[in-house]
């Protein structure tokens, strides 16, 4: 009986993912535009009130992607281990470069310009794993990048503060790698280690994993919306061109990285996917701890999650379309 009931669970975890999957560029959209436009009222102070379990939300969800890490993925990474650092210093070094330069050279406030920076100093987007798998690109090493920049976070993004933010941050850099530890770090070693421990966690979190891994993001973006609609209004056009600009160069540096060394075309799209999307969710998280009173810092990063993943759905969309007209002339001309 537990078996079947956990297999009926699983299938509706399953479900409910493909549904997100799917649609999630929507759901975002919808989310954001109803927290932007609701009304004072019950439904607008649980949002809010939420504010201080932000972070275990963000735990919940790194626990989350930790348990659906399969033991071949890890083992492949730690075996392709050159590959996978090569990626993590490409995005540790042309995200921030390129945050910095557009904060420099495009002019905004200063709390839209730390933001800005912010999206360029996190690691990848848990997402960019999907949005490969999406683009027919290499799904292992995507995932094998990711986690080795999220595991690198709590020593690399502190420095990276330090860097990019200089003395406006007044960034604590113990302060800031502990944060990045308890919340990033050892939710990911928690889950996967539960995961190996146990097969009933394991098959749970199989199938509702992923499930509220996304629902942990939907939530953050949803509150930032909601806590930060009356400055959303005045955000100025300058500020989303950064953010595309951040965007579609991440793209661009990571595809010529990845052919700079020779990969091939399938870990080429996996790397200028995993350069170009950022875990903004993370920045958000850590910008309303590390700027406690300056919500206008948390702008960028909301804006930045709803673009990476609009855009790296359709660079995604591009890819898998070129394959399947490519598979098409070949056949003809066979």
């Amino acid at each position: 009986m537990v078996g079947n009931g956990v297999s009926w669970v699983n299938r509706l975890g399953a479900r409910l993912q493909s549904l997100l999957d799917q649609h999630l560029i929507v759901i975002l959209l919808a989310l954001g535009f109803g927290a932007y436009c609701m009304p004072s009222g019950p439904a607008l102070d649980f949002v809010l009130d939420s504010k201080p379990n932000l972070p275990w939300v963000f735990v919940l969800a790194m626990l989350s992607i930790g348990s659906v890490l399969p033991a071949d993925e890890v083992r492949r990474t730690i075996s392709s281990w050159r590959g996978v650092v090569f990626g993590t210093l490409a995005q540790y070094t042309i995200m921030p470069l390129l945050a910095f330069s557009l904060a420099w050279f495009i002019p905004m406030s200063e709390d839209l310009r730390l933001g800005l920076i912010i999206c360029g100093c996190v690691p990848g987007a848990m997402a960019s794993n999907v949005v490969t798998l999406m683009a027919r690109g290499n799904v292992s090493y995507s995932v094998g990048v990711t986690t080795c920049s999220t595991f690198l976070s709590p020593v690399v993004v502190p420095i990276m503060f330090f860097l990019f933010l200089g003395a406006s941050a007044q960034t604590n850099l113990v302060g800031t790698g502990v944060k990045l530890l308890w919340q990033v770090v050892l939710p990911v070693m928690i889950g996967f280690g539960l995961a190996r421990l146990s097969r009933t966690y394991a098959e749970f979190m199989a199938g509702w994993g992923p499930v509220l891994a996304n629902l942990a993001v939907l939530w953050i973006v949803t509150f930032v919306v909601a806590e930060n609609r009356m400055y959303l209004i005045d955000a100025p056009p300058q500020l989303f061109l950064a953010l595309l600009l951040l965007n579609l160069l991440g793209y661009v540096g990571g595809y010529w990285a990845a052919r700079g060394v020779g990969m091939d075309s399938f870990t080429t799209r996996a790397l200028s996917l995993e350069v170009g999307m950022q875990n903004a969710g993370l920045g958000t998280v850590l910008a309303m701890q590390i700027f406690p009173g300056r919500p206008e810092i948390c702008i960028p990063t909301a804006l930045y999650t709803f673009g990476c993943v609009l855009t790296g759905t359709a660079l995604a969309w591009f890819w898998s379309q070129s394959d399947i007209r490519w598979k098409k002339e070949m056949l003809a001309e066979t």
